[in-house]
């Protein structure tokens, strides 16, 4: 059913003056907060109800919510990236020590007393590949096995001349002629290149989820402080 102005006459004034009397005080007001709001920028509009000091609360208090939220999805998400890289971490050094007990173990069952009395030169190498994991080292993979052999041939040249003690200067002469030497042939080459792909993929990828969480735990640590600043 449709009311014509002749079924219902009465405007917006004379229909605030029937039910509030003859009260120009509060009309005034009335027609104040619906007529005065230039400076709205949400309730805009002729019949706006809103004042800027109900506006101003209405942002405030959805910017706290919103940030609420976020930093609650924050915190889970970091939670999550972290306990990932723990866990992550954990299985490359739990397989370094594997292999590592697992060559020992089968060095020593075949060179005996030889391996024994020089295995420190792979506690080194060893030691230096958990070491090139930290996004803080520089170290290559090509340097750390290249280190290895160098210090295999010098262990392996006194073995076979026990007569003969290596000076500084010989072991630095063996070390810059191995190249041409080659007295592995092709082994260190191959090694390097099998172990370098995986073991750089693995370190980047673990960097990366360092980063991010790094990433997370600083915005968290910035919004806590203004949040405290502000209260």
């Amino acid at each position: 059913m449709i009311l014509s102005t002749s079924q219902f006459p009465y405007t917006r004034s004379s229909l605030v003056v029937s039910v509030l009397g003859n009260r120009p005080t509060i009309i005034q007001k009335i027609f104040t907060i619906y007529r005065e709001s230039p400076d709205l920028k949400i309730c805009t509009g002729k019949n706006a109800c809103c004042t800027k000091q109900i506006e101003d609360e209405i942002l405030e208090s959805s910017e706290k919510n919103f940030k609420a939220q976020l930093e609650d999805k924050l915190l889970v998400l970091r939670h999550m990236i972290n306990s990932h890289l723990n866990g992550f971490r954990t299985f490359f050094y739990n397989s370094l020590n594997a292999c590592h007990e697992h060559l020992d173990t089968l060095f020593d069952r075949t060179y005996g007393a030889f391996y024994q009395s020089n295995s420190q030169i792979f506690d080194t190498f060893f030691n230096r590949l958990r070491a090139f994991s930290s996004p803080f080292s520089d170290a290559k993979v090509s340097q750390i096995t290249g280190q290895l052999f160098e210090e295999m041939f010098v262990i392996m040249f006194q073995l076979m001349n026990p007569l003969h003690t290596v000076s500084a200067s010989q072991r630095r002469c063996m070390i810059e002629g191995m190249e041409e030497i080659a007295p592995f042939g092709d082994v260190p080459k191959k090694i390097t290149v099998h172990m370098e792909k995986s073991l750089t993929f693995w370190k980047h990828f673990v960097t990366g989820l360092d980063k991010v969480h790094n990433i997370f735990d600083g915005f968290l640590n910035v919004s806590h402080f203004r949040s405290r600043q502000i209260f």
